[in-house]
């Protein structure tokens, strides 16, 4: 009977053994630092399309604010029979228009025009995303928000004199 000697560790399994351990730690270290870093800017959800419309001027913060306040939104949902809210009243400026795509469809195209019928904004919003959002800046006056493909789906935007 013959009596095989045991073998000491391979070498083959040393090397990746200390070959795969730092990779590990450092993935490990990566995904704790990620936790507690804020995300970059392109990869936020809420950091969808900001649109900022270049037909009205610029508004000075009131007195007593600071410049870097954060603007009101104004949420309008895209339903299977239009927008809801079908109206929309507040003070001209700045704010946050917040679109929700609850409609059903592969995709919505948000258009925005002013008065005079000129258009503003045109927006596709494809259903695997579902939401947009986008800062405007408008004067005071009357505006509609519609989808492209539907001529009865709109809603007006009335903007005061702050």
């Amino acid at each position: 009977m013959t009596h095989r000697p045991a073998r000491p560790f391979a070498p083959s399994k040393l090397k990746l053994i200390l070959l795969v351990s730092p990779l590990l730690a450092a993935g490990a270290a990566a995904g704790a630092a990620r936790a507690w870093l804020p995300p970059a800017e392109e990869s936020r959800p809420a950091a969808r399309s900001r649109v900022t419309t270049g037909a009205a001027p610029r508004l000075a913060a009131p007195a007593g604010r600071g410049a870097q306040e954060v603007p009101q939104t104004e949420l309008v949902t895209v339903t299977p029979t239009g927008f809801e809210p079908a109206e929309i009243s507040r003070p001209a400026g700045r704010f946050i228009l917040a679109v929700e795509n609850r409609s059903g469809l592969e995709a919505v195209k948000l258009v925005l025009r002013d008065e005079a019928g000129q258009e503003l904004l045109r927006q596709r919003v494809e259903r695997e995303r579902l939401d947009w959002s986008g800062t405007l800046d408008l004067a005071a006056g009357s505006y509609l928000l519609a989808e492209d493909g539907h001529a009865g789906w709109a809603c007006r935007l009335t903007l005061t004199a702050p």
